[in-house]
């Protein structure tokens, strides 16, 4: 008899030692995609940035001021700031106008969205604050939104234009 409770023993012994291993196993896997997913993110993150940084010193056809000077889209947003009625100096075009028609086709050319693609939509926003501490009372100064943006699962960043007494922040997100 002591040998068959003995033999149960090393049999339940050896089940929950099996029991432990698996869950190892399990932790650490889960670990390896947890890891794997924030770094994804912070890619994502990092290419955004990147392309906020570029996209503010592209050059428009809007010239602001001179003739020949021709204004990059941190310069337009700028001048967005200043009021919706401001013109292009080489042209009729509203600065706003250009700011947005040029926006549109920067990030539908560098990130295509859609159910075809990786990115299912993309949310890109400019608004104006005299007080960044609190972020209050910002005025909205462009909204691009386009496909399908829960704001549930997205990668984005921001950056940041030094305006007057305020700041200009332009943020992008991309939705999976």
């Amino acid at each position: 008899m002591v040998k068959k409770a003995k033999r149960g023993q090393e049999e339940i012994v050896g089940f929950v030692l099996i029991v432990v291993i698996v869950a190892v196993l399990a932790v650490i896997l889960l670990g390896f995609s947890v890891r794997k997913n924030s770094s994804d993110l912070e890619k994502g993150n990092k290419e955004i940035r990147q392309f906020l940084e570029s996209s503010m010193e592209f050059t428009t056809n809007c010239t602001i001021g001179a003739i020949n000077n021709y204004g990059n889209i941190g310069d337009l947003i700028k001048g967005c700031n200043g009021g919706e009625s401001k013109s292009c100096s080489n042209s009729d075009e509203k600065v706003c106008k250009v700011l947005n028609k040029t926006m549109i086709g920067m990030i539908d050319t560098s990130w295509p969205v859609g159910e075809k693609y990786a990115y299912k939509g993309y949310i890109f926003e400019s608004a104006y604050f005299a007080d960044l501490e609190s972020k209050a009372s910002g005025k909205g100064l462009l909204n691009i939104t386009k496909g399908n943006c829960t704001k549930k699962d997205y990668s984005g960043d921001e950056y940041i234009i030094n305006d007057g007494d305020g700041s200009i922040i332009n943020t992008f997100s991309l939705c999976f």
